[in-house]
């Protein structure tokens, strides 16, 4: 067949002229769920529809649905996604890369004259960051039937204003109930938002999966007593102890657990006096595995690590599960047509798990998904130096396109 490409001129604008909603005077963007900066965005890309003649709707939980009509409006569509909300300091691709290379590939097919058998539709999915709302991943975990609207519509941000009300307030609030909605299969081009494929100089990366994810929080009691008088022999230090906790922590990960990561994110170390032994801690672990039982392993290892800790200083420590969220196996069908639309196109490719989560791991539940990344600057994201190349961008979006077209056409 005649090689077609998207435009990739045409798509770097579309996601600068995003990035100028919600900019940051450090070059980022701050556009938080169901904010005024949010509608705009919601806005923007409505009209863009519009103007490109799409159908284009939004459902009971403000999920915005852009389609190419197919041969048949009868046969689900294909479904491409990702979101346009950001983090407090995110950046400029996060999410709208997607967004925005599968409107691209929808006005490609477009305007190469083709006439898809089923409808391609583009998903702006809700509240994808959990910034402002939890949970994260909101609108996908909706049509998944993962979460129900109601659940979504009573969460409330830190002003105690509910999502529901928000959601009517910039007038996106749907009457088709998000959970109905079908479709064939789902693909979501990200930036990878790590540095394997920048580092590794692949140009594209097909993910097989999602990392699980398993959250713990942890508190040490020692003694609190004079740090001027208490011999270092005498002391019961809850900050010791928690450090040597946090040492052993990455020893694991680091050398027993190859693949895993681990990350002590937060501290907090009572009574906080200069002059005062701590006599408490808490602390929050966050480890991470492709395999579920990798995780469940490690969390023996730590509970097991850290009691011989506490019995060696003299403290006592109490490990409670916050929660965990098992690895997801992306559709092998769908990553072996992203995998051939790169090998057609003469890209180098890798196959890859992903560090963080995306829509994808939600959609997942209901449609067979897959994801396709692309390489940014350092490996930075959720950070206003977010960057990405022009050429990396489109060469994902060219994967995307073809992968389409061998689905819908």
């Amino acid at each position: 067949m005649k090689r077609i490409n998207i435009d990739s001129t045409r798509l770097w604008h579309t996601i600068m002229e995003m990035a100028k909603i919600g900019a940051t005077p450090k070059g980022g963007v701050k556009r938080l769920a169901l904010t005024e900066t949010d509608k705009a965005a919601r806005d923007l890309f409505c009209f863009w529809a519009e103007s490109d003649g799409f159908e284009y709707e939004w459902d009971s939980v403000g999920n915005i649905f852009v389609t190419l009509q197919g041969k048949s409006k009868n046969l689900p569509p294909v479904l491409i996604g990702s979101h346009l909300d950001t983090q407090p300091t995110g950046g400029k691709f996060d999410g709208i890369y997607g967004v925005m290379a599968g409107y691209e590939v929808i006005k490609t097919i477009k305007e190469q004259g083709i006439k898809p058998s089923r409808p391609i539709t583009v998903v702006n999915w809700t509240n994808e960051e959990g910034v402002r709302f939890t949970p994260a991943m909101a609108g996908s975990g909706v049509f998944s039937g993962v979460y129900t609207e109601e659940e979504i519509y009573n969460s409330t941000d830190n002003n105690g204003m509910t999502f529901k009300n928000e959601l009517e307030k910039i007038g996106y609030r749907g009457h088709r109930k998000s959970v109905d909605y079908e479709a064939e299969v789902y693909i979501e081009p990200h930036i990878e938002q790590g540095p394997i494929l920048e580092s590794e100089n692949y140009k594209i990366g097909i993910v097989k999966g999602v990392q699980g994810q398993l959250s713990l929080d942890v508190s040490v009691t020692g003694f609190e007593s004079h740090s001027g008088s208490t011999p270092m022999n005498m002391r019961k230090d809850a900050l010791v102890s928690s450090s040597k906790m946090c040492l052993a922590l990455n020893r694991m990960a680091t050398e027993q657990f190859p693949g895993s990561v681990a990350t002590v994110g937060k501290m907090i170390v009572h009574p906080g006096a200069r002059n005062t032994v701590p006599g408490k801690t808490y602390f929050t672990i966050d480890i991470r595995h492709p395999r579920k039982d990798i995780l469940f392993e490690m969390e023996s290892k730590i509970k097991q690590h850290f009691q011989n800790i506490a019995d060696e200083t003299g403290t006592k420590v109490e490990i409670r599960k916050a929660w965990f969220t098992p690895p997801v196996i992306f559709n092998s069908i769908c990553a072996e047509t992203l995998r051939k639309s790169a090998e057609f196109l003469g890209y180098n490719f890798m196959e890859m798990v992903s560090g963080a989560g995306h829509d994808a791991c939600m959609v997942n539940n209901k449609v067979p998904g897959c994801m396709v990344f692309v390489p940014c600057e350092k490996g930075i994201s959720h950070n206003e130096l977010e960057n990405a190349s022009p050429e990396d961008l489109a060469t994902g979006a060219n994967v995307l396109l073809y992968s389409v077209m061998d689905f819908a056409i």
